[in-house]
C-alpha cells in the first residue's frame, strides 16, 4: 500500500505539491525533498508492520528502543553533523538513513530475537478482563 502511494507521488510529484503550494521555488524544494525521502517511507512501513507483529505478543521494549535509536541516536545526529557539510539536505537524508537502520534492527530482532517467548499480562483472579 505504501509503495503504491509513494509511486503515485513520484509520478505526480509536482501536481501533489501544487495542491498545497503555489510558489514555484517552494514546489521545487518540495520536489527535491520528496525525491530524497519518499522511497524511504516504504522501509518505514515495513518496519512499522514488523514492529507491530512483535509488539502484539507483548514484547514492546525492543521496538520502542529501535524507534528511539533510529530517531535520537541516528537521525538527529546525522542531520546535525552532516549539516555542516551538506546544509539543509542533510536533514532530509537523515530520514532514509534512520529508516534503514530501523528496518535492519527490527527485522534482525524479528528473525533472531526472543520476542516469541514474550507473554501478555494475565488478569488476576476476580479482576475484570
Amino acid at each position: 500500500m505504501t509503495g503504491s502511494l509513494v509511486g503515485l507521488i513520484y509520478v505526480f510529484n509536482r501536481q501533489a505539491l501544487q495542491l498545497f503550494l503555489q510558489d514555484e521555488a517552494a514546489i521545487a524544494i518540495g520536489m527535491n525533498i520528496n525525491h530524497i525521502t519518499l522511497w524511504a517511507f516504504v522501509l518505514f512501513g515495513i518496519t512499522f508492520v514488523v514492529s507491530g507483529v512483535v509488539r502484539s505478543t507483548g514484547a514492546v521494549m525492543v521496538p520502542l528502543l529501535t524507534a528511539f535509536l533510529a530517531l535520537w541516536c541516528i537521525r538527529v545526529p546525522v542531520a546535525y553533523y552532516l549539516g555542516n557539510t551538506f546544509g539543509l539536505e542533510a536533514l532530509w537524508w537523515s530520514f532514509p538513513i534512520g529508516f534503514c537502520i530501523s528496518i535492519v534492527i527490527s527485522v534482525a530482532y524479528y528473525v533472531w530475537g526472543n520476542w516469541r517467548s514474550a507473554k501478555m499480562l494475565t488478569p488476576e483472579p476476580g479482576q475484570a478482563e
